[in-house]
């Protein structure tokens, strides 16, 4: 599953909110959801701090 994030903020809540959702899942035993949880955290993080990166970028009159 691929998202876009509107913003930084976004990309941070749906990286916890799946964060959640894989220690539930692992919590009951779900190993494959869990792992696929966390895959999609951890591609939320990467979102995050590629935007945060850009905003960066932006303030700093580093455009590419």
């Amino acid at each position: 599953m691929f998202r876009r994030f509107s913003s930084a903020q976004d990309a941070l809540k749906a990286q916890a909110d799946d964060l959640k959702c894989s220690e539930r899942a692992r919590k009951w035993g779900m190993a494959d959801s869990a792992k696929k949880w966390q895959d999609s955290a951890d591609r939320a993080m990467g979102e995050f701090l590629r935007i945060t990166q850009e905003e960066h970028d932006h303030e700093h009159g580093k455009d590419r």
